[in-house]
């Protein structure tokens, strides 16, 4: 293995450094292979947390402001870094004494390649905030459930290409909206609500392909929303 090959990871300006003090602590391990090869697979999962922590950063997901998710995306950068350091050198050790172990890509993925191939899932996993959280309340199913696919589709297809400053808005809106429903006493009541004056009307317009009224109408929900539960926002 060309060590050499593992240290430059970049795209563009956004490069994984070397800690050389981590690097130096973890080649001189006395570990044996076996060893080395549980803490390559244990990082390697937390490497992978860490990424799609960095991406929900980096797309602004569950943050009221630009501050605290340039925060988090630093914090998690530097945790990739180090987990990064580690493994490239349990590697390299690895290598060196002929021990066979399981090779994966995800210690020489660019940040630009990380963003793209977690994006999907982030936004897959985060799905529609209210919609979901709605849906789920009223007792629907949500594996697969039509009224959740379609408003998943109508948000990454139709909003995303008309109105894309709304939809990361509702990334960072929608998070807060949920939780904050979620303290009170009566959430399953507003939950209902939304349900029968907002998402079940939603629905049938989408349905009927009416996209500019369905658009509306989430996003007179959303207004109302966010002035009942993140008033500092408005």
């Amino acid at each position: 293995m060309d060590h050499e090959s593992n240290i430059d990871i970049n795209s563009g300006n956004d490069t994984w450094f070397y800690d050389q003090s981590i690097v130096v602590e973890t080649a001189k391990s006395e570990k044996t292979d076996d060893e080395l090869i549980k803490i390559l697979k244990k990082n390697r999962t937390d490497l992978e947390n860490h990424k799609y922590e960095y991406v929900k950063a980096v797309l602004g997901f569950e943050k009221t402001n630009k501050k605290e998710y340039e925060l988090e995306k630093r914090a998690r950068i530097n945790a990739v870094k180090r987990i990064l350091n580690i493994n490239h050198t349990i590697m390299f050790k690895l290598s060196h004494n002929g021990a066979s172990y399981e090779t994966s890509g995800l210690e020489f993925e660019r940040p630009g390649e990380i963003i793209e191939r977690l994006t999907p899932k982030v936004k897959k996993d985060t799905g529609c905030y209210i919609t979901t959280a709605t849906l789920r309340n009223v007792g629907i199913p949500l594996d697969n459930c039509p009224e959740l696919a379609l408003f998943r589709n109508f948000r990454d297809e139709w909003v995303m290409n008309k109105h894309p400053s709304d939809v990361y808005s509702y990334y960072k809106l929608a998070p807060i909206i949920c939780s904050r429903i979620e303290e009170l006493h009566n959430s399953n009541e507003v939950y209902d609500y939304l349900y029968n004056s907002y998402i079940t009307q939603g629905y049938n317009y989408l349905l009927d392909s009416d996209y500019n009224a369905a658009f509306e109408l989430y996003g007179k929900m959303v207004s109302e929303l966010v002035e009942k539960y993140i008033p500092e926002k408005c």
